[in-house]
């Protein structure tokens, strides 16, 4: 008798473990939860889907509808999700904040320069910057080189965003004594003609190419610069004939280091009020490069067009177009303080009497 009693007692105990497993069984199946995130990238490729970071017990209804991420700010999402076993519909609302996450994109055209003791130069054309959203980003540089010492320069190319998104490249600068310690890099054209210059009016920029023993094939830096309302009617293909160290240009202002393209358009620097008067500089014309702001020239900062005048020998091939299929954007530029007491020099003038350059 009492193994029988003792007999049911496990028998009981058994069911009636089953039964709470059962239960707690049928409890955890009938749970679902669901975690999302409520962030995005700006510009990204997103489907409601990706929103789901965690899940339990559930199927997303509507995984593969986009979210919205082409504008800055917040957009209401709303996920619709099944529950696996009981096959309830539910939904859940969540404000998703887009925002700019993508770093602007830096492409260095030639990660290294050599120059003689003594040359100028300026190493901000040897690279582009990009960004995808921001279309005024400055591209900027950090650390500094000396071309009157001899020695190797490490330097960054920098350039950050309205959101904060910051990119880095890196550069050498190296200053020789003397051009036989130059190491060569490419043959010299036959003729000396060793760049080609295209001027694209459509993004305001001017590209230097470099000889590379059988064509124009490099492409070593790129200007920022300001054409015209007519400049396009000078577009073709030219040789430049003549340059000026000043020249004075329409409406009674002057150019400094003026190369002639054809006709009356020009390389030159910013406009100055008065002739080989380097501190009266047009300032407020400066702050238009990268802008169609000349009466046809193309206008240049002075280091830039200083480098046309000192490495481009008459006869040079200019080539002027307005391609819109050009997918380099305008280089900005940093801007002058107009409230400065400097405002009358370009900010990259070589002249050791420029005060923006004090102290460097």
């Amino acid at each position: 008798m009492r193994k029988k009693i003792v007999l049911i007692i496990i028998l009981l105990l058994i069911l009636g473990g089953l039964s709470f497993y059962t239960y707690q069984h049928y409890l955890e199946r009938r749970k679902y939860d669901i975690t999302l995130d409520d962030k995005a990238g700006y510009g990204e490729t997103m489907t409601v889907k990706d929103l789901v970071r965690d899940s339990l017990n559930i199927t997303v209804l509507n995984a593969d509808e986009t979210v919205d991420t082409s504008q800055l700010g917040q957009t209401q999402v709303t996920v619709r999700f099944q529950q696996v076993y009981t096959k309830e519909e539910f939904s859940r609302d969540v404000t998703v904040t887009v925002s700019d996450i993508t770093a602007p994109v830096i492409t260095v055209l030639h990660d290294s320069e050599q120059i003689v003791k003594g040359q100028t130069i300026d190493l901000l054309p040897y690279a582009i910057v990009e960004d995808n959203l921001d279309d005024h980003i400055i591209l900027k540089q950090e650390g500094t080189y000396d071309w009157n010492t001899a020695g190797t320069y490490p330097v960054k190319f920098v350039a950050q965003d309205a959101s904060g998104n910051r990119s880095e490249a890196d550069f050498t600068l190296t200053v020789v004594e003397s051009e036989s310690d130059l190491t060569p890099v490419y043959p010299h054209h036959p003729n000396g003609f060793d760049y080609k210059l295209i001027v694209n009016i459509h993004n305001q920029t001017v590209r230097i190419y470099r000889w590379d023993g059988s064509d124009y094939n490099d492409l070593l830096k790129i200007f920022t610069c300001s054409t015209g309302d007519s400049t396009p009617k000078r577009i073709g293909t030219w040789q430049t004939p003549v340059n000026y160290r000043w020249k004075w240009l329409f409406g009674g202002v002057y150019g400094q280091y003026a190369t002639r393209i054809i006709s009356t358009c020009l390389f030159h620097s910013v406009p100055y009020f008065e002739n080989n008067k380097p501190d009266s500089l047009e300032y407020l014309e400066y702050n238009k490069l990268g802008t169609a702001a000349s009466m046809g020239c193309v206008r240049l900062r002075v280091i830039d067009v200083k480098w046309i005048y000192d490495n481009c020998p008459i006869g040079t091939t200019v080539i002027i177009k307005d391609d819109p299929s050009d997918t380099i954007p305008v280089q900005w530029l940093e801007q002058i303080d107009v409230n400065s007491p400097n405002r009358g020099w370009d900010p990259t003038d070589p002249d050791p009497n420029n005060p923006w350059r004090k102290g460097q």
